[in-house]
């Protein structure tokens, strides 16, 4: 996953370096929402040392998929962006897709 933002006369760009996949909560499977998929966008800062931080939800699904999602973007290792070859922290966002058969 690599996403641009101009800041200035700077690119900045941030490269994911590791990361698990999200669980899916047993609320989901409590509440019988079997053959749905959805989609949770969490925003995040990534720190000069390509950490995240600040993470919230931008669009929620409910159903206990928004903690994990928090929780699971939390625990991402970035490539931090550079500004002048120095590394800077950058916005990022990214969309979890969870699918229940």
């Amino acid at each position: 996953m690599r996403k641009m933002l101009l800041v200035g006369m700077c690119f900045l760009s941030a490269a994911q370096l590791c990361g698990q996949a999200a669980k899916t909560p047993f609320d989901a499977f409590r509440d019988s929402v079997i053959d749905r998929q959805f989609a949770i966008t969490t925003a995040f800062i990534v720190d000069e040392a390509g950490h995240v931080h600040d993470v919230w939800i931008a669009r929620p699904s409910g159903y206990g998929m928004d903690e994990e999602a928090a929780k699971t973007v939390s625990a991402y290792v970035f490539k931090p962006a550079t500004c002048h070859d120095r590394p800077v922290s950058t916005p990022l966002a990214t969309e979890m897709n969870f699918q229940i058969f």
